[in-house]
Protein backbone atom coordinates (compact mmCIF):
# COMPACT_ATOMS: atom_id res chain seq x y z
CA UNK A 1 0.00 0.00 0.00
CA UNK A 2 1.17 3.80 -0.34
CA UNK A 3 3.19 4.59 2.43
CA UNK A 4 4.97 0.75 2.96
CA UNK A 5 8.48 0.27 1.12
CA UNK A 6 9.30 -2.83 -0.47
CA UNK A 7 12.91 -4.72 0.15
CA UNK A 8 13.87 -6.50 -2.64
CA UNK A 9 16.31 -9.41 -1.82
CA UNK A 10 19.15 -10.10 -5.13
CA UNK A 11 19.67 -13.78 -4.80
CA UNK A 12 21.35 -14.31 -8.64
CA UNK A 13 21.47 -12.59 -11.97
CA UNK A 14 22.24 -15.62 -14.06
CA UNK A 15 24.25 -14.26 -17.01
CA UNK A 16 23.15 -15.22 -20.81
CA UNK A 17 25.48 -16.53 -23.40
CA UNK A 18 25.13 -13.69 -25.72
CA UNK A 19 25.14 -9.56 -24.95
CA UNK A 20 25.51 -6.71 -26.84
CA UNK A 21 26.94 -2.86 -26.03
CA UNK A 22 26.42 -0.17 -27.91
CA UNK A 23 28.22 3.35 -28.36
CA UNK A 24 25.42 5.74 -29.55
CA UNK A 25 26.82 9.27 -29.86
CA UNK A 26 23.22 11.43 -29.32
CA UNK A 27 22.75 9.59 -26.27
CA UNK A 28 25.92 10.52 -24.53
CA UNK A 29 26.74 13.95 -26.07
CA UNK A 30 29.82 12.35 -27.83
CA UNK A 31 29.46 13.26 -31.49
CA UNK A 32 32.88 15.27 -31.60
CA UNK A 33 34.74 11.35 -30.42
CA UNK A 34 32.20 8.75 -32.13
CA UNK A 35 30.48 10.18 -35.13
CA UNK A 36 28.54 7.18 -36.12
CA UNK A 37 26.20 4.75 -33.55
CA UNK A 38 27.94 1.35 -32.89
CA UNK A 39 26.52 -1.90 -31.67
CA UNK A 40 28.20 -5.21 -31.30
CA UNK A 41 26.99 -8.50 -29.95
CA UNK A 42 29.57 -10.36 -27.45
CA UNK A 43 29.90 -13.64 -25.97
CA UNK A 44 29.77 -14.56 -22.26
CA UNK A 45 31.79 -16.98 -21.35
CA UNK A 46 33.49 -18.56 -18.08
CA UNK A 47 32.95 -15.44 -16.10
CA UNK A 48 34.00 -12.92 -18.67
CA UNK A 49 32.44 -11.10 -21.86
CA UNK A 50 34.47 -11.63 -24.72
CA UNK A 51 34.69 -9.57 -27.95
CA UNK A 52 37.27 -7.97 -30.19
CA UNK A 53 37.68 -4.72 -30.27
CA UNK A 54 38.43 -2.89 -33.72
CA UNK A 55 40.80 -0.08 -33.38
CA UNK A 56 43.23 2.08 -35.76
CA UNK A 57 46.33 -0.27 -34.49
CA UNK A 58 44.19 -3.36 -35.87
CA UNK A 59 41.84 -5.64 -33.56
CA UNK A 60 42.24 -5.84 -29.86
CA UNK A 61 40.76 -8.44 -27.74
CA UNK A 62 39.03 -7.74 -24.98
CA UNK A 63 38.29 -10.03 -21.59
CA UNK A 64 36.13 -8.19 -18.98
CA UNK A 65 34.90 -10.22 -15.96
CA UNK A 66 30.96 -10.18 -15.13
CA UNK A 67 29.52 -8.73 -12.27
CA UNK A 68 26.21 -8.80 -13.07
CA UNK A 69 23.28 -6.25 -12.27
CA UNK A 70 19.99 -5.11 -13.07
CA UNK A 71 20.23 -1.64 -14.14
CA UNK A 72 16.18 -1.15 -14.19
CA UNK A 73 13.95 -1.64 -10.60
CA UNK A 74 11.66 0.64 -9.36
CA UNK A 75 7.87 0.75 -7.93
CA UNK A 76 5.10 2.77 -9.90
CA UNK A 77 4.65 6.69 -8.78
CA UNK A 78 1.28 7.69 -7.51
CA UNK A 79 0.46 10.08 -10.68
CA UNK A 80 3.11 9.56 -13.56
CA UNK A 81 3.36 6.67 -16.55
CA UNK A 82 7.30 6.84 -16.72
CA UNK A 83 9.13 5.00 -19.41
CA UNK A 84 11.64 2.44 -18.21
CA UNK A 85 14.46 5.09 -19.90
CA UNK A 86 14.18 7.73 -17.22
CA UNK A 87 14.67 7.54 -13.01
CA UNK A 88 12.61 8.86 -9.83
CA UNK A 89 11.61 9.03 -6.41
CA UNK A 90 10.44 5.55 -6.66
CA UNK A 91 13.55 3.90 -8.81
CA UNK A 92 13.75 3.22 -12.82
CA UNK A 93 16.88 3.01 -14.67
CA UNK A 94 18.84 3.98 -11.99
CA UNK A 95 22.27 1.96 -13.65
CA UNK A 96 23.92 1.37 -10.24
CA UNK A 97 26.63 -1.47 -10.58
CA UNK A 98 25.73 -2.41 -6.83
CA UNK A 99 22.06 -3.76 -7.77
CA UNK A 100 23.52 -7.41 -8.12
CA UNK A 101 23.30 -10.70 -6.12
CA UNK A 102 23.83 -9.67 -2.67
CA UNK A 103 22.36 -6.42 -2.99
CA UNK A 104 18.74 -5.98 -0.98
CA UNK A 105 17.59 -2.67 -3.46
CA UNK A 106 14.46 -0.50 -0.57
CA UNK A 107 11.56 1.20 -2.81
CA UNK A 108 9.27 3.32 -1.45
CA UNK A 109 5.16 2.44 -2.69
CA UNK A 110 3.19 5.38 -4.07
CA UNK A 111 0.56 2.95 -5.92
CA UNK A 112 -1.28 0.21 -4.57
CA UNK A 113 0.35 -3.08 -5.13
CA UNK A 114 3.53 -1.15 -5.35
CA UNK A 115 3.82 -2.58 -9.06
CA UNK A 116 7.82 -3.28 -8.93
CA UNK A 117 9.13 -3.95 -12.01
CA UNK A 118 12.77 -4.85 -13.17
CA UNK A 119 14.68 -5.22 -16.56
CA UNK A 120 18.07 -3.78 -18.43
CA UNK A 121 19.74 -6.19 -16.90
CA UNK A 122 23.84 -6.40 -17.55
CA UNK A 123 26.96 -8.63 -17.62
CA UNK A 124 29.12 -5.61 -15.98
CA UNK A 125 28.68 -1.89 -15.42
CA UNK A 126 30.63 0.74 -14.43
CA UNK A 127 29.72 3.62 -13.02
CA UNK A 128 26.91 5.13 -15.42
CA UNK A 129 25.52 3.91 -18.99
CA UNK A 130 28.83 4.73 -21.35
CA UNK A 131 30.76 1.72 -19.93
CA UNK A 132 27.66 -1.15 -19.90
CA UNK A 133 26.99 -4.33 -21.94
CA UNK A 134 23.44 -5.51 -22.49
CA UNK A 135 22.00 -8.77 -21.88
CA UNK A 136 19.05 -11.03 -21.07
CA UNK A 137 19.20 -12.98 -17.77
CA UNK A 138 17.12 -14.79 -14.87
CA UNK A 139 16.85 -12.94 -11.74
CA UNK A 140 15.81 -14.45 -8.70
CA UNK A 141 14.92 -12.36 -5.92
CA UNK A 142 12.30 -12.44 -3.08
CA UNK A 143 10.22 -9.11 -1.74
CA UNK A 144 9.42 -8.32 1.81
CA UNK A 145 6.76 -5.74 2.32
CA UNK A 146 7.90 -3.16 5.43
CA UNK A 147 4.94 -1.71 6.96
CA UNK A 148 5.10 1.55 9.16
CA UNK A 149 9.15 2.12 8.66
CA UNK A 150 9.55 5.46 10.89
CA UNK A 151 12.74 6.45 8.71
CA UNK A 152 11.54 5.08 5.12
CA UNK A 153 14.02 6.68 2.75
CA UNK A 154 12.66 9.21 0.09
CA UNK A 155 14.43 7.75 -2.51
CA UNK A 156 16.08 4.10 -3.44
CA UNK A 157 18.78 2.81 -1.25
CA UNK A 158 20.87 -0.43 -1.70
CA UNK A 159 22.39 -2.69 1.09
CA UNK A 160 24.87 -4.92 -0.13
CA UNK A 161 27.79 -7.25 2.20
CA UNK A 162 29.95 -4.33 2.19
CA UNK A 163 27.64 -1.17 1.33
CA UNK A 164 25.21 1.17 1.71
CA UNK A 165 24.27 2.88 -1.40
CA UNK A 166 21.48 6.01 -1.26
CA UNK A 167 20.41 6.73 -4.83
CA UNK A 168 19.34 10.15 -5.40
CA UNK A 169 17.90 11.33 -9.06
CA UNK A 170 17.45 14.67 -10.40
CA UNK A 171 18.36 17.47 -12.70
CA UNK A 172 20.29 19.30 -12.46
CA UNK A 173 22.87 16.55 -11.83
CA UNK A 174 23.55 18.51 -8.33
CA UNK A 175 19.76 18.03 -7.24
CA UNK A 176 20.52 14.45 -7.12
CA UNK A 177 23.96 14.41 -5.44
CA UNK A 178 21.87 16.86 -2.63
CA UNK A 179 18.85 14.45 -2.12
CA UNK A 180 21.64 11.23 -1.90
CA UNK A 181 23.89 12.65 0.65
CA UNK A 182 20.26 13.82 2.75
CA UNK A 183 19.22 10.37 2.18
CA UNK A 184 22.54 8.90 3.35
CA UNK A 185 22.88 11.56 6.99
Amino acid sequence: EPGDLLAVDIHDVECDAQGFFGHWPFVYHLQDWLPEPVTRLVDIRDGHVVHTLQTAAGPHPVRVPVRPMIGCIGTAPHLEVPTAATAGRFGGNLDTPEIGPGATVYLPVAAPGGLLYLGDCHPYQGDGEVSGCEMRAVVTLSVRVLKGVPAAPACPRVETPTSLVTVGVGSPAEAGQWQAVREMI
